[in-house]
Parts: C-alpha cells; structure tokens; sequence
C-alpha cells in the first residue's frame, strides 16, 4: 500500500520561484534562494536544474560583452564617411598640387616662349636689315658698275673717234682738197675751226703747185686723260707722203695729241699738237 506523502508549502514556493526564474528571458540574473542541506531531494532536483541553466546566463554576458565590438563596428562604419572625406580632401590635395605644378610649368614655359618670340622678332630684324642692306649694297655696286659700264663704253667712243680724227688730219689729196678739209672742220670744235682754216689755207697752194698727197695709218692710240666732258687722246700714226718731186713716197712716224671736248652728245676736237 502507498503511503501519499503531502508536500510541504516551503516545498511549493520554491518551486513556484524556480519557474519563474526559468521563465525569464537570456541574460537576466535568476536570483535563486539558498537551501539548506537538509532540505528534500525534489528541491535539490529544482536547484542543480537552475544552476545548470546558468550557462545561459553566461552566454547572455558573453553576449554583452560583444556588444562594445558591435559599437566599435559601428564607430568604424560612423568612421567610414571620414575616409571619404579624407579621400577626396587628398584627391583635392593632389588636384591642387597639379595645378600647382601646371602654373609653375606654364610660369618656366612663358619666359622661354616670349624669349624665342623675341629671338624670331629679333632674326626678323635681321633679316630684313640684312636683306636691305644687301639691296642697298646690289644698288650701289650696281650703279657703279653700271656707271663703269657707261664710262668704258664712252672711253672706247671717244677713242675710237680720236683716231678718225688724226687719219682725217694727215690724209688729203691734191684732187680732192677742199673736201678733205671740209671733213676736218667737223670734226672740230667752233674755237678751232678759224685755226685750222687759217693754216690749211697757207698749205693748200703749195699741195696744189707740187700734186703732193698724204695717207695715214693708226699703229697705237690711248686715252691720256678722261673726265666724261674733257679728254686728251694720243695718237701714233704713220703718215705716207707722195708728190710731184719725189719718185719715191715717204714715210713720216708722227705723234698726235687731240684735245677734245663732248659737244651734243659726241666728242670735238678742240686742239691738236704735233709731238
């Protein structure tokens, strides 16, 4: 026969008391009242059953105690808008730099750039002082030569002409007289053209009495003195003279000096010496 033995009320509240604290939630410390030593088995059960939900409770701490790490997370992620701002202030940095960079490579690039602007103004300059003045040089060696050219070419005039003029003076003919003398006075200028009327006249009869006759030959000339409008030119001619005394024709080696002066364009004789 079973005996039904009846529960004590201490008994009940601890067990009321234990369920509680099993009933509450992780983390939250079960406050579990002292038992004696002789108190019945059915309490011990209940005490080693909340003793070994304790590990719950450290596990709730443990949790807790997580949760600083959770902040720190958070504080690096609250940290993370800072990077960006650092970021983009280094990227600026570095903007700024370049630029920086860029103005100091433009402020060393314009002096050289105005430099060699100045250089090639300046080879410019030259150039066209340099191609003036070669202009000026080609001018005036120009107009030199062209003034040589002018002063030879008269020079080969004016001698040319002085040796017609000394054959025209040694040559004439008793048959042809008064032609040859008219020929001579063109060539001479109005101041000398009475002179050699006054001594052709003396000569013309004794060439008529004696049919004496004259032709001359130039073996040399050459320009004694030229200044464009005055000119003295020497003549070397020989001169063979015939007449009506004489069988044998003979030969005189004379030595004009002409005297001449441009007159319209052409060169006069204006005085003749017999060296």
């Amino acid at each position: 026969m079973t005996t039904k033995v009846d529960e004590k009320p201490e008994t009940s509240t601890v067990v009321a008391q234990a369920r509680r604290v099993a009933g509450r939630p992780a983390g939250a410390e079960a406050e579990v009242p002292k038992m004696s030593a002789d108190a019945p088995s059915g309490v011990k059960v209940l005490s080693a059953k909340v003793s070994a939900d304790k590990p719950a409770d450290k596990a709730s701490k443990k949790v807790s105690a997580d949760k600083p790490a959770d902040k720190a997370s958070k504080k690096v992620s609250a940290d993370k808008p800072a990077d960006k701002a650092s970021k983009k202030v280094s990227a600026e940095k570095v903007s700024a730099e370049k630029v920086s960079a860029e103005k100091v490579s433009a402020e060393k690039t314009t002096p050289f750039r105005t430099g060699l602007r100045l250089a090639r103004v300046g080879a410019a300059v030259l150039l066209v002082a340099s191609l003036a003045l070669a202009l000026l040089q080609w001018r005036s060696v120009s107009g030199r030569a062209d003034a040589l050219g002018r002063e030879n070419s008269d020079r080969a005039v004016l001698l040319g002409q002085a040796k017609q003029y000394a054959i025209d003076f040694a040559s004439y003919s008793y048959k042809t007289l008064d032609a040859d003398y008219a020929r001579v006075k063109s060539h001479l200028t109005g101041s000398f053209v009475a002179d050699y009327e006054k001594a052709a006249e003396a000569l013309k009869p004794v060439v008529q009495k004696y049919q004496g006759g004259a032709t001359a030959t130039v073996e040399g000339a050459g320009i004694e003195s030229y200044d464009g409008t005055h000119a003295t030119v020497v003549v070397f001619l020989d001169q063979t003279i015939v007449n009506s005394t004489s069988k044998t024709p003979r030969v005189d080696r004379n030595r004009l000096s002409l005297t001449l002066e441009r007159v319209g364009g052409t060169w006069l004789v204006s005085g003749l010496l017999q060296k």
